[in-house]
């Protein structure tokens, strides 16, 4: 195998944002649990983590789970506030996923 655990669950986060770009919002759901099943099976990194419960929360918001949606966005904002040293993390999470800061 070629790389890490780290590739496996960025390719699911990849595959994830292409289902939901899709419109297929079950796939990208499940591609995003696969990912951070991955990452909390490897020490649950929060900068690695952050990604794939954006991308979850964007999975529960599309499919009308407002209430499962926003725990995920303050999960995501927690882990961006508690890592100040990677002040990259919240412009990323932006770039990346900016119908999160709209769901407000």
């Amino acid at each position: 195998m070629a790389g890490d655990w780290r590739n496996l669950e960025r390719a699911e986060w990849l595959c994830s944002r292409a289902y939901l770009n899709a419109g297929h919002v079950v796939e990208a759901l499940k591609s995003a649990e696969v990912g951070i099943s991955i990452v909390e099976s490897h020490g649950d990194e929060p900068v690695e983590k952050v990604f794939l419960l954006a991308v979850r929360s964007l999975c529960h918001w599309k499919s009308g789970n407002e209430k499962l949606s926003m725990a995920d966005r303050e999960s995501v904002l927690k882990i961006i506030a508690d890592n100040p040293a990677e002040d990259w993390l919240a412009g990323a999470v932006s770039v990346f996923l900016p119908e999160l800061t709209a769901q407000s």
